[in-house]
């Protein structure tokens, strides 16, 4: 099986309403079928997604596995927040129209992409990040023997 490619956590907030509890989530793997594998209290189910709703087919095979496991989960009255995680370019039909309907339908689901760094290209930016400090460095001392 390939690596994932999005990943839908269900939290409730904590009493502080800062700090959130996890629940269960679910990993999107793709390969020739997409499928979910939902996790939670231990135990692990996999689900095989048609590729044009694998969004909504995520949420509720991590509803049903929650409701079977007796932390029943009505999507729109539960307290639960959803948040879907993707990289850039994840095949996913009709995520911003369906995350936007549930939006709308009171239920609490953020999305975040995450950008993947290569070790190379990180060391790259840290050296492009010490060069920019260090001209800032200069532009600011010589502004202050300037300003005297």
């Amino acid at each position: 099986m390939s690596a994932f490619t999005a990943a839908i956590f269900a939290t409730k907030p904590r009493t502080n309403d800062i700090e959130h509890s996890l629940n269960a989530y679910a990993l999107l793997f793709e390969g020739e079928r997409p499928v979910w594998e939902i996790h939670i209290e231990g135990k692990v189910f996999q689900s095989i997604s048609s590729p044009e709703d694998i969004l909504e087919e995520g949420v509720m095979q991590l509803n049903k596995h929650c409701q079977l496991s007796n932390q029943a989960i009505d999507l729109m009255h539960s307290g639960i927040h959803f948040t879907l995680l993707t990289w850039p370019g994840v095949y996913m039909p009709n995520k911003d129209a369906q995350i936007a309907k549930w939006q709308k339908e009171g239920v609490i689901i953020a999305e975040r992409v995450e950008l993947v760094v290569r070790k190379e290209e990180e060391k790259k930016l840290r050296e492009m990040k010490g060069f920019v400090d260090t001209l800032n460095g200069l532009v600011d001392s010589s502004f202050k023997t300037i300003e005297m």
